[in-house]
């Protein structure tokens, strides 16, 4: 039943929020809030497209505590969230509404920063800061060499060499059912162009969904409205210390153009078997993440 409220809200492009009732903002709070995470930042957004910046409106919706409900609106307000009329520059069209809610609760929670440059675009700094990174301190080894994400580690016990890395994310982002995104960059190692899937270190105290769309948005300018764990690896144990977690991110769209200059394209999913055997597609994980999809879902 909650659909219906979803279906209303995207296919009509300038959608009245204020004639939603108090039921029907819980059910579409159950469609686009991501599953074990406060509900709190969702619930707050979706009201300032009911009410704007009436703080007092704000305050008895949402029943926050105070330094709660002053951080989500600094943030807003830093990202220049709202127009000169008190209410958000949400694109409220079928393609954006979804996802720019979700962006929007990121940036009140302070994951994302940045500015709102205008409808349907956002301008966010992603530099990435050394002390973001999950710290892999291990006081029993000897510390070779240490260069940012990178430290080359002797083992004191056995006196082997490994390379201690931080763990890292591997996106299947669906376009849809049956279409997925590569991206198309190159590989300075092996001075060859690669299509692989997108992939990326994990953030201090940040969860997999929040990485997954950083990742997804810092290179391709697409956010995913749900992601899904699928299976955890470790990629070459005998080399380098990284984990690899593999997700599937669903009904990606895109959000903003990629600062990045990889090249994006989408792929029919069933395609990609032909070009890993015809070889151009050769990237380990893309491969590995291909086939234990294929393993475990029957439908694509």
């Amino acid at each position: 039943m909650c659909n219906t409220y979803y279906e209303k809200m995207a296919s009509i492009e300038e959608f009245d929020f204020k004639d939603l009732s108090k039921e029907e903002i819980e059910e579409i709070l159950l469609i686009i809030n991501p599953p074990k995470q406060s509900i709190n930042s969702t619930r707050f957004i979706l009201t300032t497209l009911i009410v704007g910046r009436d703080h007092k409106a704000l305050k008895k919706i949402n029943k926050l505590d105070e330094e709660t409900y002053n951080k989500y609106l600094e943030n807003l307000e830093k990202a220049d969230y709202f127009d000169e009329k008190g209410f958000p520059k949400i694109n409220k069209t079928d393609e954006n509404i979804l996802p720019e809610i979700t962006f929007a609760r990121y940036v009140a929670e302070g994951v994302f920063t940045g500015k709102y440059i205008t409808k349907n675009y956002y301008k966010f700094d992603f530099s990435t800061k050394r002390e973001d990174f999950v710290k892999q301190d291990d006081n029993t080894d000897k510390e070779l060499f240490n260069y940012e994400w990178m430290k080359i580690i002797q083992d004191k016990s056995t006196g082997q060499i490994y390379l201690k890395k931080n763990d890292s994310t591997v996106i299947i982002p669906f376009v849809d059912s049956k279409h997925v995104l590569l991206e198309y960059q190159y590989r300075p190692a092996i001075k060859k162009y690669s299509f692989e899937f997108p992939a990326g270190g994990i953030l201090q105290e940040k969860d997999l969904e929040t990485s997954v769309n950083k990742r997804l948005i810092e290179e391709t300018g697409y956010i995913a409205t749900k992601v899904e764990p699928l299976f955890e690896v470790y990629p070459s144990p005998g080399i380098y210390s990284s984990k690899h977690y593999y997700v599937v991110a669903k009904k990606v769209v895109p959000l903003q153009k990629s600062d990045s200059n990889i090249d994006v394209r989408v792929f029919d999913f069933n395609r990609l078997a032909h070009y890993i055997k015809t070889g151009e597609i050769f990237d380990s994980k893309t491969i590995l993440a291909y086939l234990y999809y294929k393993a475990n879902n029957k439908t694509v």
